[in-house]
């Protein structure tokens, strides 16, 4: 994975990826830092990225 931040769409496709892989993620409303849930614990964009990086899912500018 590079040192760059993950774009709003990486994450997207990111937690949709943890979704088919059947991790319950979700954004949390209103909340203007974008973080998210994953099986109930509060995370950033970013690790939402890593988690699916460690679960197989490849970064389209790392492929």
């Amino acid at each position: 994975m590079s040192h760059q931040a993950p774009t709003p769409d990486e994450i997207l496709a990111a937690a949709a990826f943890l979704k088919k892989r059947g991790r319950n993620v979700d954004s949390i409303p209103g909340d203007k830092a974008g973080t998210y849930r994953i099986d109930g614990h509060i995370s950033t964009g970013h690790d939402v990225v890593r988690h699916a990086v460690m679960t197989g899912w490849k970064l389209l500018r790392d492929a």
